[in-house]
């Protein structure tokens, strides 16, 4: 309700009936004079209810802020929640997206590397094979040659016929001579050796092999007599057995008498002699001479030294052969072992590269 209001007198004041001045105040509602006492009741009646009004429209608006305030509050919350959720599956997606780009490039490299590995396993395997079977070849061929030699030395010493472990040995050291063993039954020496130059003989060795407990001197006078008969240059006894006091070489009767390792020296020895003779077309006298001298030679200290230091020589490289024999078998061993190692690793390391891919770890 609205106030009226009413036309007050001079400074609000009315006069009573006395002449007294009496303070009035119109009603802010009616408009009827109301007394002091009472206009300031209403006055503060209406103070208080405009400061209750104003304190409840404040505590609505702090009602409504706080309202507005909580709705904004779980809007922006469910937007942050929504756009982390988002975040989170975009990053999900660029993860999944870049472990399969990774596992891709990963399998690319092992699968390369196994390549690779595989190739070079190969081609490792492949050379050690060509080097083994290179040394195989070169070790069977010296251990076929060790073999042959030793087998001929074994013959002398286990009975066997010794002649035709001479005639053996003769026709390998000598292969463009004619190097013929005399039948069983027929007189004459065990072999002869032919020297051949220019397709033609141009003269002759004969040999005997003995392989008896005891000397006796017709071994040589026997071999003298085949020599005269075949017109041979020169003759050569291969025994074990000696005269007494002597050993390894020795010069009796025009027979030259060596243990079996000189013969093949010896028949070389010889055998230039023939072609020298031969070259300078020596007459028989001049030959004698030559033979003489190489007969002296081969007896003198001199010879036996050169001789000695030869077998030695020999024995020291068929040695060395047996040792190589040995040790490339240690090494073929250790190979096997080290191919086994790296075929063992390599395994290993495949497995630990599936596993890993296949996120085992």
């Amino acid at each position: 309700m609205n106030p009226v209001t009413t036309p007050s007198r001079p400074n609000g004041r009315d006069t009573g009936r006395r002449g007294m001045a009496v303070s009035t105040d119109a009603c802010p509602y009616c408009g009827a004079p109301l007394s002091a006492k009472t206009h300031q009741e209403i006055r503060a009646r209406l103070a208080g209810e405009e400061a209750e009004r104003l304190a409840q429209h404040d505590q609505q608006m702090r009602d409504q802020f706080t309202r507005e305030k909580t709705r904004l509050e779980g809007l922006a919350q469910a937007a942050i929640q929504k756009a982390s959720r988002d975040a989170v599956k975009a990053t999900e997606k660029k993860l999944a997206l870049l472990r399969k780009s990774q596992e891709a490039a990963i399998a690319a490299r092992v699968a390369a590397e196994r390549e690779k590995a595989a190739k070079a396993q190969g081609e490792a395997v492949n050379a050690a094979k060509l080097e083994h079977a290179a040394e195989k070849l070169k070790l069977e061929t010296a251990l076929a040659d060790m073999q042959r030699r030793l087998q001929a030395k074994t013959a002398h010493a286990l009975g066997e016929p010794a002649e035709i472990d001479l005639h053996a040995m003769l026709v390998a050291a000598f292969p463009n001579d004619r190097v013929n063993r005399v039948p069983k039954g027929q007189p004459g020496p065990d072999v002869v050796v032919e020297v051949v130059r220019d397709d033609a003989v141009i003269g002759s060795i004969v040999l005997d092999s003995k392989n008896h407990a005891r000397w006796s001197n017709r071994f040589t006078s026997k071999l003298r007599s085949d020599q005269l008969v075949v017109g041979a240059d020169f003759a050569i006894l291969s025994t074990t057995t000696f005269p007494s006091g002597v050993r390894e070489l020795h010069l009796q009767g025009g027979v030259i008498v060596a243990s079996p390792q000189r013969v093949v020296v010896l028949v070389a020895l010889l055998r230039q002699q023939i072609v020298q003779n031969h070259v300078f077309k020596r007459g028989a006298e001049s030959r004698n001479e030559k033979a003489e001298q190489l007969y002296d030679f081969l007896l003198s200290p001199a010879g036996d030294e050169m001789f000695d230091r030869l077998l030695r020589t020999t024995r020291a490289l068929e040695s060395l052969d047996a040792a190589e024999v040995k040790s490339h078998q240690t090494n073929w061993a250790k190979r096997a072992e080290l191919v086994r190692e790296i075929a063992a690793v390599r395994e290993q390391f495949c497995d630990m590269l599936s596993e890993i891919i296949g996120g085992g770890r």
